[in-house]
């Protein structure tokens, strides 16, 4: 059997979905990856949630949200803040680089992550669904 995946979501990434679901070309989207996302995690939001349970082969799918300290103050790049946030939980929970996953379609934090030291992997795009 796999170990666990565990998807973590810095609330930085909720936040631009929130600031992109006012925008008319991306609503649509962004509506629906939020309306996921809070199900799943709304409930319980800082523990992880399964997406898929464990199989014979593999291993169970979470997801949970990564939350600010009280005090924290965002870079003014957010691409260099969600850089910050992952090496920020790497060190916490001790897991090596190779272990940690820096999923992204965006080819400026691709290379922020990388140049930190960390595995930048493209994220795939998501299929389009037929218009009905």
């Amino acid at each position: 059997m796999q170990d666990e995946l565990r998807i973590v979501v810095p609330l930085l990434v909720i936040d631009e979905l929130d600031e992109k679901s006012h925008r008319r070309d991306t609503r649509p989207k962004v509506l629906g990856a939020t309306k996921f996302l809070y199900k799943l995690l709304a409930d319980h939001p800082g523990t992880p949630r399964t997406i898929r349970a464990e199989q014979p082969a593999r291993g169970a799918v979470t997801a949970q949200l990564l939350f600010d300290p009280l005090n924290h103050r965002r870079l003014p790049n957010n691409d260099d803040e969600l850089v910050e946030r992952l090496l920020v939980l790497r060190d916490f929970t001790g897991h090596p680089a190779q272990q940690m996953f820096f999923l992204t379609q965006d080819g400026g934090a691709a290379f922020r992550a990388t140049a930190s030291g960390l595995m930048a992997r493209h994220a795939p795009t998501p299929p389009r669904l037929k218009d009905n």
